[in-house]
């Protein structure tokens, strides 16, 4: 499904924070995404996610390419409506926007790509209403506590349905509860079929992947 080949992304001239990565993920496989901080794990993250075309290197998903030597080879709307569909990003600080409600802030992305903003409020429901979410539909997730933004950007994520999950240490920010009710709802999800890739630094996390993909420390 994902292959990167000789992937290299250099933020200064001769220092790659990504250097030749070679990187094969199946359709359906849990990939946990580890190494110390400064090796580049967010940043494969946006590769993946098709938001950055790094400097070298190849990056195909499903045999299609996405980009090649820095460029793009996909037109940018084009692009920004593939990550729509494809693509549903879970980041460890959740990124909800603050002025919208709960409701909103997980019918944005079905709204955004199918513009029908009544459907959009009905998928939302659903999945609000899967993750015991449904009695704060109209709060600010301002006064949301760290589980609940995490849940809520969950079900953000899921809602166009996508066959990728990128999650950015999605526990780091949550307690041994919290993580552990994260963690069963990926589970079920990746029980469904669903791509995930996830970065982690808990390796009492690592039995819920298929594979381990460790990123090192350049020298």
């Amino acid at each position: 499904m994902i292959r990167l080949e000789n992937f290299t992304k250099e933020y200064t001239r001769d220092k790659p924070i990504l250097d030749y990565v070679n990187l094969v993920v199946s359709r359906g496989e849990w990939c946990m995404i580890t190494g110390p901080s400064g090796t580049g794990k967010t940043t494969l993250l946006f590769v993946l996610g098709f938001l950055d075309p790094g400097n070298l290197g190849s990056y195909c998903l499903d045999d299609r390419l996405i980009s090649q030597d820095g460029r793009f080879a996909i037109k940018d709307k084009e692009l920004a409506l593939l990550r729509m569909k494809k693509v549903g990003f879970l980041f460890q600080d959740s990124r909800l926007l603050p002025y919208l409600n709960v409701l909103d802030n997980v019918s944005f992305p079905h709204w955004l790509y199918y513009g029908n903003r009544a459907e959009a409020k009905k998928k939302a429901m659903f999945y609000l209403e899967a993750f015991g979410l449904e009695a704060l539909k109209t709060r600010k997730v301002q006064g949301l506590s760290a589980g609940e933004k995490h849940r809520v950007a969950l079900a953000r994520a899921l809602i166009n349905e996508p066959e990728i999950i990128l999650a950015d240490e999605p526990t780091g920010n949550l307690d041994g509860l919290n993580s552990q009710r994260l963690m069963k709802h990926l589970q079920e999800i990746h029980d469904r079929g669903t791509t995930i890739i996830m970065v982690t630094h808990d390796k009492s996390l690592l039995s819920f992947g298929d594979k381990e993909f460790s990123l090192n420390k350049k020298v």
